[in-house]
């Protein structure tokens, strides 16, 4: 897997087109708190095996350049949902298609606040 230890996962779902869900049970499990907005980064791990992801990811922030990067917009509702817009945007420049799966790495910056939703594309070929 390519998740860094501790940080919490998820696998997008489409609901809207616009819109990534961000499910409730993570938000809820690990306390998480958002702020107004937030980055998406698109994460080039391919054929990383799990115990090199941490020295993978380590490379890759200094070399900004293998990332695409997306500001959104958080939605937070009465019942407890929270969204990310810009979804659509950021798949189009990712070259998401349909048929892929996204994991969704929840980074969080010192204690629970967000610093970025690292996104792994598992290509379906």
């Amino acid at each position: 897997m390519y998740i860094q230890p501790g940080n919490p996962y998820f696998y997008a779902k489409h609901y809207r087109p616009n819109e990534l869900y961000i499910l409730k049970n993570v938000v809820k499990d690990f306390c998480l708190c958002f702020t107004k907005h937030i980055s998406l980064v698109c994460c080039h791990c391919k054929d990383v095996r799990g115990n090199e992801i941490a020295a993978c990811h380590h490379i890759l922030a200094q070399i900004n350049t293998t990332h695409i990067e997306k500001r959104g917009e958080i939605r937070k509702w009465k019942d407890g949902r929270v969204f990310e817009l810009g979804w659509a945007d950021f798949c189009r420049k990712s070259k998401i298609t349909e048929n892929d799966r996204c994991l969704c790495e929840v980074v969080l910056h010192g204690g629970k606040s967000i610093e970025m939703l690292r996104v792994h594309v598992i290509r379906n070929e």
